[in-house]
């Protein structure tokens, strides 16, 4: 039961043809930002998918199989009845209650408690689990029996997953914790989407959390004993606080050798503290880099972490001395100058780099040497704001097998405002105040859309015999608007490298819902032509005709029958309408619509869609 996709559909705006003949468009499907059913009233908590490992997962392949190695469930069921749970999809429907969607199993039952040896103990506070298969369903498998075709906003390629609880009775199917996916199938992934930072859940968690790792013993160790023996811990702090009543799992601790796992992950509960440790052993002499990464369950509100420690075991190494010169600028904006020297220990190849802090607070570094002074490292930074600050340098070894870190003493200076600056009466009393701004352009999109919605369509007309007695034809200005882009199709390309797109149209066969061979007309039939651009003002986009290029695809004429498997118009393949080699940025494009019937065409309102694709590619 498998379903094959087209490829690369990143921006999908479906039309529909209607009413004596009527085009409509949902407009552009991006990644969801809403879940048009959520909250579901039946919903009782939220389900957190596990790998192999036991480390929450918030995307994976549409192939995987199981979807997920566990999922465990945020409520406890029912208690003295409920032994067991069961992982459900479902694909939703438009304005129906849940209860009504058609769904299936995604995977076997399983038993509560987790049976010994699951990694990381996943069923946490005696939560529901459920322990995936390889006999199980993939996502894949369940798409092509029960697909998800909605172009309604909220709707588009999301999916409801639902963790029903069983044992001495039937599985509670009006109570159920629930997550909601989104697909991606061109790509063949997906990616939780609800619960979201909306409504304070995870996985676009904002509540921040600091992983910090230590080890017993300290670094650096002395021990001769090789190999040596560590224990590598990790405090996970929320900027929150989790309330008290809360006994459930908060996530997992996986710890890191530099990229070696070490270990099985740790489970962490209850509203804190949270801390996790691992034993390790490593030879002597030896240096390494231990981390730890906090992945939160879902439900917490708590958003992922990392940290990590340097750590040395061998004997005594020769040390280092750093020593720090400060030159303050006299006023707060004014640059500050520093110069650490480094001095190293003799008859080695000791190497670093240095970090200037003012407390604790970094500014300048990790800074290398300065050329050709292998021992100097110079910095520079402007404290914007009046106050005073106590500068350090930090030396730390490329290799703690060969010497040692230090640390400077302080140098300690004060900045007041600059009395001739902007804001002082030897301006005449008018004050300025310049600020940096800074903003950060997100990972690059492909968007394409258009103006029309089902309640607000492109109406046609009523269709008109041409001279010859033999066809039915109708036209339209698709678009239109000369003055807003945004009106006409849309496209907007935010990808760095200023990479080529191309944008493809294909129409399916319209029908008015009969079964007369004269209740439907060809996808072929229908057309798009004398496409124009609509420049967004002071945008960058190249619309020159040695870069930007716009096609037509002419509507059948005459007219063919809706069983013809030809190409022509925008029917039966994707057809190009424009194509840019160099495409950052937006444009809009205006055209004509047309669509032909053969004379044989019944009466009737026509319907049927149109789909708008952007491939990021020349094709």
């Amino acid at each position: 039961m498998r379903k094959t996709f087209r490829r690369a559909v990143t921006g999908v705006g479906a039309l529909a043809l209607a009413g004596g003949l009527v085009l409509a468009s949902s407009g552009v499907a991006s990644a969801a930002t809403n879940v048009g059913w959520e909250p579901d009233s039946d919903a009782i908590g939220t389900i957190t998918l596990l790998d192999s490992n036991g480390v929450p997962i918030t995307g994976g392949s549409l192939d995987a199989q199981p979807f997920a190695a566990y999922a465990v469930a945020s409520h406890q069921g029912r208690s003295g009845i409920d032994s067991k749970g069961q992982l459900y999809a479902f694909t939703p429907q438009v304005g129906t209650n849940p209860q009504t969607w058609s769904g299936d199993v995604l995977s076997a039952g399983t038993y509560n408690p987790a049976p010994s040896g699951t990694p990381a103990d996943v069923s946490g506070s005696g939560l529901p689990f459920v322990t995936g298969g390889a006999t199980d369903f993939s996502f894949n498998d369940y798409i092509s029996e029960f697909p998800n075709t909605l172009s309604t906003a909220g709707y588009v390629n999301l999916y409801q997953l639902r963790f029903y609880t069983a044992g001495t009775q039937a599985p509670d199917t009006t109570h159920y914790d629930v997550l909601d996916i989104q697909v991606n199938p061109s790509a063949d992934t997906w990616q939780v989407v609800y619960p979201s930072a909306a409504n304070g859940n995870y996985p676009d968690a904002t509540d921040a959390t600091t992983t910090t790792v230590s080890t017993t013993p300290s670094s650096p160790d002395t021990s001769t004993t090789n190999p040596e023996s560590v224990t590598i811990k990790a405090s996970v702090s929320a900027a929150s606080a989790v309330p008290a009543s809360y006994t459930g799992a908060i996530g997992t601790v996986s710890f890191f050798d530099g990229s070696t796992p070490v270990g099985t992950p740790q489970l962490v509960s209850g509203n804190g503290p949270y801390t996790a440790s691992v034993s390790d052993s490593v030879p002597n002499p030896s240096s390494h880099t231990f981390s730890a990464k906090f992945a939160p369950y879902v439900g917490t509100g708590l958003a992922s972490s990392n940290g990590q420690t340097q750590f040395q075991v061998g004997p005594p190494v020769p040390g280092t001395t750093t020593d720090l010169a400060v030159t303050p600028g006299q006023y707060a904006g004014d640059q500050n100058n520093y110069v650490a020297t480094v001095t190293y220990p003799a008859d080695t190849s000791c190497t670093g780099s240095v970090t200037f802090y003012d407390g604790t607070t970094p500014v300048a570094g990790p800074i290398s040497p300065k050329p050709g002074t292998p021992n100097e490292f110079d910095a520079t930074n402007t404290f914007n704001a009046p106050g005073s600050h106590s500068i350090t340098a930090v030396f730390t070894p490329s290799d703690l097998t060969v010497c040692g870190g230090s640390t400077s003493t302080a140098s300690t200076f004060s900045q007041d405002a600059n009395p001739n600056g902007p804001c002082s009466t030897a301006n005449g009393g008018q004050c300025t105040d310049v600020q940096t701004i800074t903003t950060t352009v997100p990972q690059g999109v492909l968007i394409i859309s258009t103006p029309y919605t089902a309640q607000s369509p492109l109406n046609l007309g009523t269709m008109t015999l041409d001279s010859t007695g033999t066809t039915f034809t109708a036209s339209h200005t698709f678009g239109g608007s000369a003055t807003d882009p945004t009106q006409d199709i849309f496209i907007t390309d935010t990808r760095s490298g200023d990479l080529p797109w191309t944008a493809q149209a294909e129409a399916s066969n319209l029908t008015d819902g009969g079964s007369n061979p004269g209740s439907q007309i060809s996808g072929e039939d229908v057309g798009l032509t004398g496409l124009t651009e609509v420049p967004v003002t002071g945008n960058g986009f190249n619309g020159l005709a040695s870069n930007f290029t716009t096609f037509a695809n002419p509507a059948a004429s005459p007219a063919v029958g809706p069983t013809d498997i030809g190409t022509q118009g925008l029917g039966n393949a994707a057809h190009d309408i424009a194509q840019a080699q160099q495409g950052i940025g937006s444009i809009g494009l205006t055209g004509t619509m047309t669509v032909n019937a053969p004379s044989s065409t019944e009466a009737g309102t026509f319907t049927g869609t149109v789909t708008f694709t952007l491939v990021g590619s020349l094709v």
